[in-house]
């Protein structure tokens, strides 16, 4: 169901920035926006933090995928690491 959230809430910034309706977050406070994007942005980082490690992701809410992926930091795959990361590093580059 929070996959479907950020999904649909991506397609509403989409909508809303190509139909400039970027006044209506006048009426939001600033706070409010930010909490938001950045809670967005914690869910998106640990949900794809296990992939990167060649790890399985965990089952809850983002809070127990996180213990989770702690848990089993230990068994990374250093290689997948290597791998992901110099990929990283090549895209923002």
């Amino acid at each position: 169901m929070l996959i479907l959230l950020v999904l649909v809430a991506g397609i509403i910034f989409l909508l809303c920035g190509l139909l400039r309706l970027g006044f209506v977050t006048a009426f939001i406070s600033h706070s409010v926006m930010t909490g938001f994007i950045f809670g967005l942005a914690i869910h998106i980082a640990v949900s794809q933090t296990p992939k990167i490690f060649g790890l399985p992701r965990g089952h809850g809410e983002t809070v127990y995928q996180l213990w989770h992926l702690i848990g089993q930091f230990g068994e990374a795959n250093w290689v997948t690491f290597t791998i992901g990361a110099g990929a990283l590093v090549l895209l923002y580059w």
